[in-house]
């Protein structure tokens, strides 16, 4: 799923670098330091293998929004001498969360043309992936520009060290004993971090010292957190309609935001793309996708809430092998009767064909 790298303009690249641990004499793995010492916030970060290319490491149909953001409107913000680099930092921490969602989508299409969990599960740890890449991207704007003086800021910068820490892979206690709970709490936790700080600002943001647009420019990832632990709490629990509503939700509020920092900015046209393709395809499929797999886990004594062991399991690149075996289907139920498997059960389902034959070009583009 690696995508080819694509080279941005050298400003926002130095950052992206940098916010992705590129830019740090430990490179992208975690070297173990004293164990008494709480790890900094280098040493966070500095384990997460950011890729730099502006479309992120993984297909999907926010690619050429997330270059534009990366390419364009980050460099137009790294050029205002009074946002300058904590803007170029948050708008490539939104676009890296952006990969959530293309993750997702990724997943879902595989789903649905292999009906093969365990295989796609593989994609979760691109969600995984983009939420670090984007914790690092933001607490380096929080840290290590004027925003570290915002009222909130510590509090932030200790919200976005949990999650890093929380969702590190190599901790056997990943994510905790509540799985997707445990970390749809934490994105949204951020957000209300975020939003505290968007509504100081909002107050008298001449005597914070901040230059104009610092809340407009806040309110986009405040907005973006919120809206992917939604999706994330919808999708455990196997609700389609939801989850689409949440997708076209998280879309709208970052065209909605950059709008109102850069109008007419060059991200707007291919994010409004993207929400459409979203809206014309996987929102559709995921509908009797979610269906069939709910009808799986059922006839496995199974309730549809736990699918979020299946996320939570590829989240950590551990799997499920039991959710995945029964939502695979095709064993013997307890009478002896075979369960369908769930390619049979899609099978009798035309529209899935049909809008797999319009998404899966465009993944491949």
């Amino acid at each position: 799923m690696s995508k080819q790298w694509i080279a941005a303009p050298l400003a926002a690249m130095a950052l992206l670098l940098t916010a992705c641990g590129g830019g740090s004499d430990t490179g992208a793995s975690a070297v173990a330091g004293d164990s008494t010492a709480p790890p900094s916030n280098q040493d966070i970060f500095a384990r997460i293998d950011c890729n730099v290319s502006a479309q992120g490491p993984f297909a999907g149909p926010l690619d050429n929004a997330q270059t534009a953001l990366i390419e364009q409107t980050a460099n137009a913000i790294g050029g205002n001498s009074d946002l300058g680099d904590a803007g170029v930092n948050v708008i490539i921490a939104v676009a890296r969360l952006l990969d959530v969602v293309d993750a997702l989508a990724t997943l879902g299409q595989n789903l649905a043309a292999n009906q093969d969990p365990r295989a796609a599960a593989s994609e979760l740890l691109g969600v995984t992936q983009a939420i670090q890449c984007g914790a690092a991207s933001l607490a380096d704007a929080a840290a290590s520009t004027d925003l570290v003086n915002l009222p909130f800021a510590n509090q932030l910068i200790d919200d976005l060290r949990s999650l890093a820490l929380g969702i590190d892979t190599s901790d056997p206690n990943f994510l905790g004993a509540s799985g997707l709970e445990d970390l749809t709490t934490q994105l949204a936790n951020i957000s209300n971090t975020l939003s505290d700080i968007v509504a100081v600002l909002g107050v008298d943001p001449s005597s914070l010292g901040l230059p104009q647009g610092t809340q407009a420019l806040l309110r986009i990832p405040a907005e973006l957190f919120k809206d992917l632990s939604e999706t994330l709490l919808s999708i455990g629990r196997l609700d389609g309609e939801a989850t689409s509503n949440a997708l076209a939700t998280t879309i709208t509020g970052v065209l909605e935001g950059v709008a109102a920092l850069l109008p007419n900015d060059a991200a707007a046209g291919p994010l409004a793309q993207a929400r459409e393709a979203l809206a014309n395809g996987l929102a559709r499929l995921l509908v009797p996708l979610f269906d069939a797999i709910s009808q799986q886990l059922s006839a496995g004594g199974r309730s549809d809430a736990e699918f979020g062991r299946y996320l939570a399991g590829g989240f950590s690149g551990r799997g499920d092998p039991e959710i995945e075996s029964i939502i695979a289907g095709g064993d013997g139920a307890a009478d002896g009767v075979p369960r369908p498997t769930l390619g049979e059960l899609l099978a009798a389902l035309p529209i899935v064909g049909q809008i797999l034959d319009a998404l899966l070009p465009l993944k491949a583009s």
